[in-house]
């Protein structure tokens, strides 16, 4: 109804299996109500103070997606407070996607089973941005200002050998590209060979494994990508994986999340790194390992990433990072030790 008197635009969200990849219903004011409902500024300002205060910014869910109650801890309110503290500073800035609509950076944190599996920042307006060809989020304004995405190298890989006790100091800087023979060292093959360790860091059994690294090996031969013949199938991409890293073996192919704990893990990183831009009263948009920030604060997000994984796994190292920024709309990567 409201839908039809113009008062709301009505946003449908999409179901999907991977709990990542699903979308959320939304509705926003159309400026016909917030004509007729919000004539001042404070009115506009306490509805929007009101809807903030109304959202579930900590979420437990069960193993079939739907949300729980649980019992706060010490370490749950503080995690809410800062997502509280993101979304309220975040909606103190102009955010626009690359065509000027303005975007809403409402954050909550989702776990799965309990505290220590999930936790990765979800339902912002960055997330549903299609990024993978186009590159969009880089195309995000904050107050006018363009936008740097920064994210952690293989973060995965070196969160899992602090937890399984390999020594850090030995993986490459690409890990994935490094795990390929030379002559295949391309990005259609390193695309493959990460979303395989993905899949392996996230499935049960080698099988299933087997099934997904299938699927993305036919979603890549439709799009014309073509593969060496010793990694056309699952069962070989992941054998290929496992001989040529034999020290993570005990990663792979779990029934015990390991995905899900690797996320945890990234997400108390994650929230190491937001806290420090909301003491600092300044806008970051995160993107679950990486984050899209103002270019005017460049350096202190460098410093912020590489300041929260030594704080966080206690270590002394360089932590390598990739950059991404646009010039004159050209997609432009630097490589970066923070």
């Amino acid at each position: 109804i409201l839908e039809a008197l113009g008062y709301i635009h009505n946003f449908v969200g999409k179901g999907h299996i991977d709990k990542e990849k699903r979308i959320m219903s939304y509705i926003t004011p159309s400026e016909a109500f917030i004509a007729e409902f919000c004539s001042t500024d404070e009115e506009v300002q306490s509805a929007i103070a009101a809807y903030n205060a109304s959202l579930q910014t900590i979420i437990l869910r069960n193993e079939y997606g739907k949300a729980i109650d649980y019992q706060d801890n010490k370490n749950i309110k503080n995690a809410r407070k800062i997502v509280e503290k993101l979304n309220k500073i975040n909606e103190l800035y102009d955010i626009r996607d690359g065509s000027g609509n303005v975007m809403t950076n409402i954050y909550s944190r989702i776990f799965n089973k309990d505290f220590e599996h999930g936790g990765r920042y979800f339902h912002s307006d960055a997330l549903k941005i299609k990024h993978k060809k186009s590159k969009a989020r880089l195309d995000i304004t904050i107050n006018g200002e363009q936008v740097v995405e920064i994210d952690f190298s293989n973060l995965h890989y070196r969160i899992a050998s602090l937890m399984e006790q390999i020594s850090m100091e030995n993986l490459p800087l690409d890990v994935y590209m490094d795990i390929l023979p030379e002559r295949l060292q391309n990005d259609e093959h390193r695309e493959l060979i990460k979303l395989s360790i993905n899949i392996l860091f996230n499935s049960k059994t080698a099988d299933s494994a087997d099934r997904a690294i299938n699927v993305e090996i036919r979603k890549f031969t439709v799009q014309g990508w073509n593969f060496d013949k010793s990694l056309s199938t699952g069962k070989k991409v992941r054998e290929y994986i496992y001989s040529m890293t034999p020290d993570f073996l005990s990663c792979y192919c779990r029934d015990d999340s390991f995905g899900l704990a690797l996320q945890n893990a990234d997400s108390y990183l994650a929230q190491r790194v937001i806290e420090k831009f909301v003491d600092e009263m300044k806008p970051i948009l995160p993107i679950h390992d990486s984050f899209v920030v103002r270019m005017s604060d460049l350096g202190f997000l460098e410093n912020a990433m590489g300041d929260s994984f030594r704080e966080e796994f206690g270590i002394a190292s360089l932590i390598p990072l990739k950059m991404s920024w646009k010039d004159a709309n050209v997609l432009q990567e630097s490589k970066i030790l923070a």
